[in-house]
């Protein structure tokens, strides 16, 4: 439920940062997130969609128990989604937003790992934008790319603050620009 592979495209409508992702991968994938009195509210109504349709939930945990969205009926989950409380996990499909994590194998060098938030769009591959392509040396000949979920709020924040393409412009080692304009 934490990792992705496909075909690359390009896309020069992305914002540097995002990674445009199909729907039936936003739906296959989860985020775990904690239900607080700040995001009841959204994770209720992530609850009542289910886990067929985009931007709901396939799991609830609570107390060690695992509830499952994927069977359950439309009764189920509206009394599920009541009964939401703090503490409760809720795993939910990939958002745009999100924070990923993208490689390309092999993985020689510490920009051929960068960080993308999700953009999710109607299209059957992950979509780049053409200025990211040279630190993952990609030129679109059926390049696959493997796509990774953080799995803790830690990991998102270290993707967001240390792994995140802008934060990957420059090299370490040649102290010159790794990407540029195409």
């Amino acid at each position: 439920d934490h990792c992705a592979r496909s075909v690359i495209s390009g896309d020069s409508a992305l914002e540097l940062d995002e990674l445009g992702i199909p729907c039936s991968v936003a739906r296959k994938l989860t985020w775990s997130e904690c239900v607080t009195a700040l995001n009841v509210e959204r994770l209720r109504v992530a609850v009542m969609k289910g886990a067929h349709v985009l931007g709901g939930a396939t799991t609830i945990e609570r107390s060690g128990e695992r509830l499952d969205l994927v069977t359950a009926p439309r009764e189920q989950r509206r009394a599920l989604s009541r009964g939401l409380r703090s503490g409760d996990l809720v795993h939910r499909h990939l958002l745009n937003g999100d924070w990923v994590l993208l490689n390309r194998q092999p993985s020689l060098h510490k920009s051929s790992m960068m960080a993308f938030r999700v953009r999710v769009l109607n299209a059957q591959t992950f979509r780049i934008n053409l200025s990211v392509t040279t630190p993952f040396n990609a030129d679109f000949d059926g390049d696959e790319m493997n796509m990774h979920v953080p799995q803790s709020l830690l990991a998102e924040a270290e993707l967001e603050v240390l792994c995140a393409v802008p934060r990957q412009i420059m090299s370490a080692g040649k102290s010159r620009p790794l990407m540029g304009l195409v």
